[in-house]
C-alpha cells in the first residue's frame, strides 16, 4: 500500500465523499481525483491536513509505520511494560503532542541521541533507574491536570 492507497482508503472508510474531504481540509479543487488518477501527489501541506484530520499520524500516511496513531506505534514497539512505565510512555506522549512541529523535532532528536549514547556506551557504565530519574528534575515533568 502506498501513500495515495492510504489516503483514499481513510476517505472512503470515513463514509465522505473526495467532495466533503476537499471542502473539509481548504484542499483544491478536484485534488483527490486528481490522486486517484495518479496524476498529482498529495502535497506535504495536504498530508498534514489529511493526519490532522483522521488522526493518524503523517509517519502512518507516509507507509513508513503500520500504526495509525503515535499511542498504536508505541504498543507496537514496546509490547511488554509495567504500570510505571506505561505512566511514563503516557506522559511523554501527552508532552510531544502538545509541542509545535519545532518542539517535536527538538524532542526527537535529544532522544536519539540518548539512545545512541545508550547503545555506544560500554555496559558497566550503564545508568541505573535512579540516577536517570534524578536526570529529570520534578519542576519540568508535566502533570496531566
Amino acid at each position: 500500500m502506498d501513500t495515495i492507497e492510504r489516503i483514499l482508503s481513510l476517505i472512503e472508510d470515513s463514509g465522505m465523499t473526495d467532495i466533503a474531504v476537499v471542502k473539509a481540509l481548504s484542499l483544491s479543487n478536484g485534488v483527490v481525483g486528481q490522486w486517484r488518477k495518479r496524476k498529482q501527489n498529495p502535497s506535504t501541506e495536504a498530508i498534514v491536513k489529511l493526519s490532522q484530520f483522521f488522526n493518524v499520524t503523517t509517519d502512518y500516511l507516509l507507509c513508513l509505520t503500520e500504526a495509525k496513531t503515535v499511542e498504536e506505534r508505541y504498543r507496537i514497539n514496546c509490547p511488554v511494560a509495567d504500570t510505571e512505565t506505561t505512566k511514563e510512555a503516557n506522559e511523554l506522549v501527552n508532552v510531544y503532542q502538545k509541542l509545535d512541529v519545532s518542539g517535536k523535532r527538538q524532542l526527537m532528536g535529544k532522544a536519539y541521541e540518548l539512545l545512541d549514547k545508550k547503545e555506544n556506551a560500554p555496559a558497566e557504565n550503564d545508568e541505573s533507574e535512579e540516577e536517570i530519574q534524578i536526570a529529570v528534575p520534578a519542576d519540568n515533568m508535566v502533570r496531566n491536570k
